[in-house]
């Protein structure tokens, strides 16, 4: 399981060499991180902000995406463009969904086994 991550990082790189993306658009890596952190926003916001029924769902998604963006230091405008290329490039798309979604996976079995070694209560 621990070599999971990087035989898809492998295969990451290796489709990064066989087609490479425009100056314009996110490398894959980089827009792997950025829509890792835009999924983790909407639970965020999904779970936790909308619980206040008084915040509008849209502007709360906005306000979150637009942290994401200046984390990693880039624009709606480059984020969107390059989302658009990835989506008309379907070789590039797989992988980098493929990625995303191994990605989850190993979250959510380290959050698994991490509450299975909390003690229970006394």
């Amino acid at each position: 399981m621990s070599r999971l991550p990087f035989l898809w990082m492998a295969v990451l790189l290796f489709a990064c060499k066989s087609t490479p993306v425009p100056d314009n658009i996110l490398p894959p890596v980089k827009m792997e991180a950025v829509m890792l952190d835009m999924l983790y926003a909407d639970e965020f916001v999904n779970g936790y902000i909308l619980v206040d029924t008084a915040k509008k769902r849209k502007t709360e998604h906005i306000k979150m995406y637009e942290q994401v963006f200046l984390i990693h230091k880039i624009d709606k405008k480059t984020f969107y463009s390059s989302l658009n290329y990835y989506q008309q490039h379907p070789n590039l798309n797989k992988v980098l969904i493929d990625s995303l979604l191994s990605g989850a996976i190993q979250h959510r079995d380290s959050m698994m086994m991490s509450r299975s070694m909390v003690p229970a209560p006394k």
